[in-house]
């Protein structure tokens, strides 16, 4: 076999893994996305962190109806994430409820992705820049994580 041959085979092989590691990824993530949605609830899903409040400078406001439940904070990236009722099937319209309160508080908001019943994604720019995610969060809730780069 020549050595050109060889390095074809193993690029094929190369592939293949890859794009079977990436379905398999997939699968046990979209599995754990409707596991999420699916759990019982109880108060620690839908209860807000004692004490949580918006981070100083974003010139943001909680979309009504959302409630605010936790923030975090990475490096100079601010997370806020929110509950509202709803359910796997309301993810692409609670996002685009979303992408329309940010537009009407002074952002450049769009959708940019979505995984209908698993995930919705959207951008936002203007004060400051960033995305948004909503997901199930338990049984008749979904949480919507904003993350502003500030």
């Amino acid at each position: 076999m020549t050595r050109p041959v060889k390095i074809l085979i193993a690029l094929v092989v190369v592939a293949a893994l890859g794009a079977a590691g990436f379905f398999v990824f997939e699968y046990f993530d979209h599995k754990g996305k409707i596991k999420d949605a699916q759990r019982a609830c109880g108060t620690t899903y839908t209860t807000p962190t004692p004490g949580v409040a918006l981070p100083a400078g974003l010139d943001f406001t909680v979309p009504e109806g959302q409630t605010l439940w936790q923030t975090d904070k990475q490096g100079k990236t601010e997370i806020v994430y929110t509950f509202l009722t709803g359910t796997r099937a309301d993810l692409v319209k609670v996002r685009d409820a979303v992408v329309d309160e940010l537009k009407s508080q002074g952002f450049s908001a769009s959708a940019t992705d979505q995984e209908p019943t698993y995930e919705a994604e959207g951008k936002f720019s203007g004060k400051v820049s960033g995305t948004i995610q909503v997901q199930g969060q338990c049984q008749g809730f979904v949480r919507v994580r904003y993350k502003f780069s500030l």
